[in-house]
């Protein structure tokens, strides 16, 4: 599927929401509608370009048909992951980041809720990544074959 080829490359083969890697490896690989395309939402959008997105199963799962004003889209003009959110790096929690005026931590709460980017499992995956991250040789790690960069990130 070429869509999904090209979707894939933008991303490095990471989720577009909660940055698992790689997607088929734990996952099927999966367009992710922002809009939702089910029938009275957003048809007009339905296959439009800027409404797809590489995503894992969790994360498509976890959203489905759900919809708000306030979710955030990875490309959207201005937007930076550390501006709206922030890790607990003892537990592997994400929250809103600290600072964030009232509207902007709204929109990152509706990202983590929608998305499911804050669930026990997810919780455990990025401690894991971060312990082997940790005990990589700096020489060879190479950020974009890891799961959950924005962890990572010093």
């Amino acid at each position: 599927m070429i869509a999904l080829d090209e979707l894939r490359s933008q991303t490095a083969a990471h989720c577009s929401f909660c940055d698992g890697f790689p997607v088929d490896g734990v996952s099927n690989e999966t367009i992710e509608h922002f809009r939702p395309k089910c029938v009275g939402r957003f048809p007009q959008h339905a296959y439009t370009w800027r409404n797809l997105y590489y995503c894992c199963n969790a994360c498509q799962t976890a959203k489905g048909e759900q919809w708000d004003d306030g979710l955030l889209a990875p490309d959207e003009a201005g937007y930076a992951f550390s501006h709206y959110f922030e890790f607990d790096f003892t537990t592997g929690a994400i929250r809103p980041a600290h600072g964030l005026d009232e509207a902007a931590a709204q929109r990152a709460e509706v990202t983590i809720s929608l998305y499911g980017l804050d669930t026990a499992a997810r919780r455990r995956c990025r401690l894991l990544e971060g312990r082997d991250w940790a005990s990589m040789d700096e020489d060879t790690r190479n950020l974009d074959l890891r799961a959950y960069r924005n962890f990572l990130e010093p």
